[in-house]
């Protein structure tokens, strides 16, 4: 009953977390659009007419904490970042692997849940401020860090579950 549990549970992370990656690769693609365009009109606006745009460093920052943190979402998800799989494929035996990657994964699932609460009480004390030049509060700039969290959290617990999964089919089948 468990396993069954066990299961669904991650199919339903799954289902979750491929919506969310798509979403989030699509915001970082077009922070990264909406930001590349404002930069290059900002240097023909310097270059030609003498004339700077006061908000353009506001709206670099907004856009390069979105495209950054929700880019990294869909790195995580599609398995493209940099990890200690490397050296746990080169240098440990198989058996050991998963319960090792267990630990990893418990690791950044910790860190993500407090990152989670403190860029939600960083979000209290941001909502006071308002940005100089944008007419926005200055809690969305720390937005991005809490999808990034959240959603961050959801795929380690994805990938955890199914390590879990794992380990109980060959624990079974043995």
């Amino acid at each position: 009953m468990k396993n069954i549990m066990f299961t669904q549970i991650e199919f339903f992370l799954k289902v979750i977390n491929d919506i969310l990656e798509k979403v989030t690769i699509w915001a970082a693609k077009i922070g990264l659009i909406l930001m590349l365009g404002i930069n290059v009109l900002e240097i023909f606006s310097r270059t030609l007419f003498s004339h700077s745009f006061d908000w353009v460093q506001e709206l670099s920052i907004l856009l390069l904490g979105t495209m950054v943190f929700l880019g990294s979402c869909g790195v995580y998800r599609q398995k493209r970042d940099a990890v200690v799989t490397y050296f746990l494929d080169k240098f440990l035996p198989a058996w050991l692997r998963p319960p090792l990657v267990l630990l990893f994964n418990s690791l950044i699932i910790a860190f993500l849940a407090t990152l989670t609460v403190y860029a939600i009480k960083l979000q209290g004390l941001q909502s006071l401020a308002r940005a100089i030049y944008l007419p926005i509060m200055m809690n969305w700039f720390s937005f991005p860090v809490i999808i990034f969290a959240v959603v961050s959290l959801l795929i380690f617990l994805e990938d955890t579950l199914g390590i879990i999964n794992t380990m109980r089919r060959k624990g079974q089948s043995s």
